[in-house]
């Protein structure tokens, strides 16, 4: 992820599947997020991909939605100082079949949801990685991988110039 923290040193990020939670460590700090509760920045509470407050709108992440299934990298998407990521839900309730959220680095506040709407398409999600600008465009590009044992399954690019995130 790069030096998020700014504390000299490279941060990562950590999915926890069997948790439904993910956690971005770096230096001395640990954020620890699990779905419906606060995560914890140097002890302090950061709302984070929870309806209500501070992301109105925003998806719910619940238990069962296999949350921190895979983490990536997304480089600078949503832009400022920070490298961004990426965390998917391909089990995600209320989606035809997956979700993959794009949060902010600089902040951890959700930037963007890509839902998957097409109920022919499964396992949306299973894996994703930052791409860099592939196409050029300007900004940071990612791709979200759907396995399907019976169909061979589908890879999704998806430019960051089009996302609309970052105020775009």
């Amino acid at each position: 992820l790069g030096d998020i923290d700014e504390d000299g040193r490279t941060d990562f990020i950590v999915g926890l599947r069997a948790t439904g939670a993910a956690a971005v460590y770096g230096g001395h700090t640990v954020w620890s997020f699990e779905p419906g509760h606060y995560p914890k920045i140097r002890g302090a509470p950061v709302l984070l991909a929870q309806k209500g407050a501070g992301l109105p709108g925003s998806p719910e992440v619940v238990a069962g939605s296999d949350y921190g299934f895979d983490v990536a990298n997304a480089f600078n998407v949503v832009g400022g100082d920070a490298n961004d990521y990426l965390i998917s839900a391909p089990a995600a309730v209320g989606s035809a079949n997956g979700r993959v959220h794009l949060y902010d680095g600089d902040t951890h506040a959700l930037a963007l949801t890509i839902e998957n709407l097409n109920a022919a398409v499964v396992n949306f999600g299973w894996s994703v990685a930052g791409l860099g600008d592939i196409n050029q465009g300007g900004k940071p590009d990612f791709a979200v991988g759907a396995p399907d044992p019976q169909n061979g399954g589908h890879v999704f690019i998806f430019l960051g110039e089009s996302l609309g995130a970052g105020g775009q």
